[in-house]
């Protein structure tokens, strides 16, 4: 049951020291999570780098910076963890998101290629 995998993905995601969920918080409620995954990374001199994955935030509170919140702490993480670079991907057609990225300081330097393997 999917209810079921999720618990699964979210034990094995939490036991993981590389990865971290973060959370924000409005009114008692979470109203976004993210995800940040430390790569260990044998160019940069073995500097590690962060993928940020599974940005969301509830339409009903978006443009009241928790999503900015939520970001810049990935972003401290990554730092603190030693990390020379952090990245990020998103759906060409999400030009709301690529505006609030931009103006978070990311910039658009690559072109994203995916191979899927499982379908949404």
């Amino acid at each position: 049951a999917p209810a079921e995998r999720h618990r699964a993905a979210f034990e094995a995601a939490a036991a993981d020291a590389r990865q971290r969920l973060l959370v924000v918080e409005h009114d008692g409620a979470v109203v976004g999570t993210a995800v940040l995954v430390i790569v260990p990374n044998l160019g940069h001199d073995g500097a590690p780098y962060a993928l940020i994955e599974n940005v969301v935030v509830d339409e009903a509170v978006r443009g009241q910076r928790h999503g900015e919140r939520l970001l810049r702490s990935m972003i401290d993480e990554a730092r603190a963890a030693g990390c020379y670079k952090v990245v990020l991907t998103s759906r060409k057609s999400r030009t709301d998101a690529h505006r609030f990225y931009k103006r978070l300081g990311f910039d658009a330097t690559s072109e994203g290629f995916r191979y899927t393997l499982i379908a949404d």
